[in-house]
Parts: C-alpha cells; structure tokens; sequence
C-alpha cells in the first residue's frame, strides 16, 4: 500500500505495509482538511504487481466532543442531635455542592452494627426531623444522606444519642376538672429513664408550699401527684411541675388550669375499687346527673361519662289539712309530693270517686 498528501506532488508517496492475509488497512492520524491518494499493490517472492486505480480521499475536520456534564452530590453537613421532651430533634445543612436540585434526603439510624432507615421520604425543603419513641437504655447513631436523580450521596457525618434521659412532662393537659368539696388530683405526668425521683410544684407562677397551714389537707403522693383533701375555691389557679430523676429534669411542664367539674357534690357513701369502678351506698336524689370517668397515666388523660337516673316512689311532704268553709265560699286543698323523676300527676277523689270523672 502507498499513500501520498496531494500536495506534496506526484512522487512523496509513503509505503504502508499490509499483511498478505488482509485485504483492508486502517489509516490513522490522518490530518484534517486534507487529500489522501491511495494505491494498492501486491507482492510475492517472484516480484510486484501492478498499483491498483488511485483513489482520493479528503478528511474532514476533527468533530468537536461536547464533555459530558460533572456530576457533583456532596453529602449533607453539620448534622447535630438535641433531646426534646418529644424526642431527638436532628438538624443538619443541605449539601454544600449538587449538580442538580435535592429530591429529598434520608436518615438513617444504627443500634448495633446495621444501619436501617429512620425516613427516606424527608422533603428537600426540610433539614430537621424529630425522631420519637426511642428504645430505652440505648445508644442510638444517626446519620442522613442527600438524594438527587437516581444518585445518593455519600453519609454526613455520625451523630450518637443515649435514650437514657433526664425526667421530662409528657402530654401535660391544660385543663384537669376537679369536683367541689370532694377530693382531687393534679397529676405530672412525667417520662423519665431512671425513674423520678421527685417534681417540684408552681401555682400562679410561684411555688407551691403544701406544708404551709393554708394548704391543710394537701399531700403529695409518691409519685409526685398533689392530693387535695376537699376541693374549694382556693384551689383553683393555674399549675405546673418540675419532674426530676437521677440526670436532672428536662424543664418545666406547660400550664394546667385547675377548673371546678360542673354539678353538685354528692351526699352518698361511696368509693372506688381496685376495678376502678365507683360504688355507692345509699343513693339520693342529688346523685343523679352526669357522672365522668377520668384514666389517667404518664402518656395522657382520657374521660368517659355516664348518665345516672335514680327512681323512687312518690310520698306526700304536704299533705292536705282540714278546713271549714261557710257554704258559697271557696275552698282550697293544697297536696305536694316528691318522687324521682319529678313529673307528677295529681289525683283527686271524692267519696272513693275520682272528680276528674264525676258527672
């Protein structure tokens, strides 16, 4: 095989060396924008052949290779762990370079040796997320990671938390009823891993004193519940607690108001059994009305009401007196009974017969 530039003139050809047993060669670094004559001759031990037709060839120029787009995901930053009293509040920064938008990030934690998802569908707009119900007596890794297209970063850096906390309130309600004259509770419903050791009481913004002679009546209970002997109008007023274990207290609780319960103390022996169910001896009229059910533990409070009717017979409190009336004047019989219910219906006979229904 020659070959030789065009310009170059009839005799700059430039031998190339071709295998007998190929019959195409592959010509490389070729320049652009030039012609290229070629011919073709073959050889053996008894001589050469004649060139073959002389062909032309112009190559282009080289094409221009547009590079493929960098792409650049860093993992998410600062990722950083804070007790609530509703759990671990992770925040983190979005990742300092990305090619393209954020579609979304997820976090993961690790108990042991195995990282498993907390949330993988967390917004690209969010870059905090509160992680709940943590098991306790355990030490708890987070990390997050950064999704965009079908690419994951690499994890942000790891951030350890222990589920052994300090005491903390949990789901404190704002208003807890209490019935006049009759014992109640004000309750802190607190959460803490060791167990609480002692909560400390506010009323109004300042703390409560139950020793002092004004509070006769009043106690703390174990588990830091304030008993009221008899609720009154003292009572009542804005409270909130303190819990406190071996670690310390997470902060103080949101405000309950103490509110008397609508209806009138009840004048009948009663108690509450191991069951939880309230029995009475006795009953009178004033038991009957609305009756509610509070079940409370450190998680919250929930009510349950019931409607109690009490019955009875009627029975005469005024019975009708003798009178003596001139004959022409008017005379007046007043009769008044009680019963349960109180919708009665009076009778009136003459002589064993109703005058309703005499003629």
């Amino acid at each position: 095989m020659k070959v030789k530039r065009a310009q170059f003139g009839p005799h700059d050809w430039l031998s190339l060396p071709v295998p007998g047993s190929m019959s195409w060669l592959l010509v490389e670094g070729l320049e652009p924008e030039t012609a290229y004559q070629f011919s073709v001759l073959a050889q053996n031990k008894l001589g050469t052949g004649p060139f073959s037709e002389v062909v032309t060839v112009n190559t282009r120029v080289f094409p221009i290779v547009t590079p493929e787009p960098l792409v650049l995901l860093s993992p998410p930053r600062c990722l950083t762990a804070n007790r609530t009293q509703q759990g671990v509040l992770l925040s983190w920064l979005p990742p300092a370079n990305h090619s393209s938008p954020i579609a979304r990030f997820i976090m993961e934690f690790r108990l042991g040796e195995r990282w498993d998802i907390l949330d993988d569908s967390i917004p690209a707009g969010e870059t905090e997320l509160l992680a709940r119900d943590l098991v306790q007596d355990s030490w708890y890794e987070f990390r997050v990671l950064a999704v965009m297209d079908d690419l994951i970063s690499e994890p942000s850096n790891i951030v350890a938390v222990s589920s052994t906390d300090p005491a903390r309130v949990v789901n404190m309600p704002p208003i807890i009823y209490v019935p006049i004259a009759m014992p109640g509770f004000i309750r802190c419903p607190a959460d803490a891993n060791p167990p609480v050791t002692s909560v400390k009481w506010n009323k109004d913004g300042r703390p409560l004193r139950i020793e002092k002679a004004s509070y006769r009546g009043w106690s703390q209970l174990e588990d830091g519940t304030i008993r009221v002997e008899e609720v009154t109008e003292d009572s009542l007023g804005t409270y909130t607690c303190v819990p406190y274990n071996t670690l310390g207290t997470m902060g103080q609780s949101p405000p309950a108001r103490l509110v008397l319960k609508v209806g009138k103390p009840s004048r009948s022996k009663h108690n509450v059994l191991p069951s939880g169910s309230l029995q009475f001896k006795s009953l009178s009229k004033e038991d009957h009305g609305e009756w509610e059910c509070v079940a409370t533990n450190v998680v919250t409070s929930i009510t349950a009401s019931t409607h109690l009717l009490v019955i009875g017979p009627p029975f005469i409190v005024s019975p009708p007196e003798n009178i003596t009336v001139n004959i022409s004047q008017d005379a007046l019989f007043t009769c008044q009974a009680e019963a349960y219910p109180g919708n009665l219906t009076y009778t009136w006979f003459w002589e064993e017969d109703n005058v309703f229904f005499k003629k």
